[in-house]
């Protein structure tokens, strides 16, 4: 991927590489004989058969998928980016890579886009998108049921000891990641997962105890942990 495309554009935020613009090159970069795909972020785990997705129809639709209600200043057809059905044929007819070049040259704050590639879609596609239930974009433990289908691990990931997610909630990635021929197979292998990421975090940030961005973030931990307990 030429990541000259994305000259001019917001830096995303710490936790995300140049990698998560490429979801705005699906229609230059796949052929033109692919009319749909369904777009899923690394950090989501399939929870059960996502085949039935296919069978939408979202003809008159640029793209499908679930409002993302954690920012409620948003619009209500706000959307999370995580998951998508998207239609690549309504969306080259469209012409959605020129509009959010165009998009990303004219405004007038494009860096101070919080959500870099997903503020830009939000933007572009925001009279042609069908909404679709919180099923198929869980990324709120509290809305976790047995009905969830796609879970998405948005901001704490439950590789992480700084997770904080309830325990209930990251037992589903483990369940899953078990199941894998790549999976840790012991509490002291999952020990030095942790200790390497600990290292690569103190590496990245020697002097995060001075950010108050990082005190907020111990006390989110100290209370998720103790509410995770009293589940």
């Amino acid at each position: 991927m030429d990541t000259s495309e994305f000259d001019g554009l917001p830096k995303l935020p710490a936790n995300i590489t140049i990698a998560g613009y490429n979801r705005l090159m699906a229609t230059k970069m796949l052929p033109k004989e692919v009319s749909r795909i369904i777009y899923l972020d690394c950090d989501i785990v399939l929870n059960a058969d996502i085949k039935h997705i296919w069978e939408i129809d979202i003809n008159n639709y640029l793209l499908a998928a679930v409002r993302d209600k954690l920012y409620k200043d948003y619009k209500d057809t706000y959307f999370n980016s995580g998951f998508m059905f998207l239609n690549l044929k309504e969306l080259r007819d469209f012409d959605f890579y020129n509009k959010w070049k165009n998009y990303s040259k004219t405004h007038p704050n494009i860096f101070e886009l919080k959500f870099g590639d997903q503020d830009i879609l939000n933007a572009i596609t925001e009279d042609r998108i069908m909404l679709l239930s919180e099923d198929y974009n869980c990324y709120n433990s509290k809305l976790f049921s047995d009905k969830t289908i796609v879970v998405h691990f948005g901001g704490s990931k439950p590789w992480e000891p700084t997770c904080l997610h309830p325990r209930t909630f990251k037992e589903i990635y483990w369940k899953y990641t078990d199941q894998n021929p790549w999976r840790i197979n012991s509490k002291s292998e999952k020990a030095k997962a942790y200790v390497k990421y600990i290292i690569k975090f103190l590496r990245k940030q020697p002097l995060f105890f001075l950010k108050k961005k990082y005190y907020s973030r111990i006390l989110d931990i100290i209370y998720c942990r103790i509410a995770s307990r009293n589940k």
